[in-house]
């Protein structure tokens, strides 16, 4: 991206199809300077802490999604420090705390269907928290977390005490069984070469072995999956807001 590209706005109200809920899907772009990154956070912090105030008797949920590499971790993590700034209760939750074991995410010999079916327990995620922060203030459960050394899965109580604001980022969130259940839906855009290339780069990948090794498995299971989400699932059409993420 170049330094000192302004947003522009991309209003949905051109596609009669589809309603933004809260604002208009805005595309923005991540200035290498940490200071517009953290404005451009608080604005957005701001716009949701709006509407949390409007969500009477549950918690507002809100999700992050984006290929791999597009940086929905650092900007989940962002968010929810901004809205705790401005006074509101909001906690993060990582897709990865719902990774299922080895046996379950490699049963399917076919990559694609095995990667989005089988990588995360949506399942618990929906019963666990999803469908309670629709129906009440406060959460109380056990999440299902894999410990990946063990490939056992451990459960690690979780509390959350709103109304507030509860972040989840991750693949696959706005999945068309799953994206009703999120009250704002904030996609971030990246190519996939840009994504390769910061995958390769990250300590956490380099689990998969050398750098030849991270981007057999990128190019074999991960990014063929994101891309039949992309055409399946068409996220980005249903966001409310879209971050230019490359």
């Amino acid at each position: 991206m170049q330094p000192g590209r302004r947003g522009r706005v991309f209003d949905h109200g051109s596609d009669p199809t589809i309603q933004p809920r809260f604002i208009a899907c805005s595309v923005l772009w991540i200035n290498a300077n940490p200071l517009s990154f953290r404005l451009m956070i608080d604005q957005i912090s701001e716009k949701i802490a709006q509407h949390s105030k409007l969500s009477v008797g549950r918690i507002l949920v809100v999700g992050v999604s984006g290929i791999d590499g597009s940086g929905k971790s650092t900007f989940a993590k962002s968010l929810t420090q901004s809205l705790i700034h401005l006074g509101l209760a909001a906690e993060y939750l990582d897709l990865d705390d719902f990774l299922n074991p080895t046996t379950i995410r490699h049963k399917n010999s076919n990559q694609i269907d095995g990667y989005f079916e089988d990588n995360f327990d949506f399942a618990s995620l929906e019963e666990r928290i999803l469908d309670p922060a629709r129906q009440s203030t406060q959460i109380e459960c056990k999440l299902p977390v894999l410990e990946l050394e063990s490939d056992q899965i451990v459960e690690r109580p979780f509390q959350f005490v709103g109304p507030g604001v509860l972040i989840i980022e991750g693949v696959f969130l706005f999945r068309k069984e799953l994206r009703e259940k999120f009250d704002f839906r904030i996609w971030l855009e990246v190519d996939f070469e840009t994504a390769m290339n910061r995958v390769l780069d990250r300590p956490r990948d380099k689990r998969y072995g050398n750098m030849e090794a991270i981007r057999t498995r990128y190019e074999t299971r991960f990014f063929p999956t994101q891309r039949f989400h992309l055409e399946r699932d068409q996220p980005s059409r249903f966001a409310d807001l879209i971050i230019d993420a490359a």
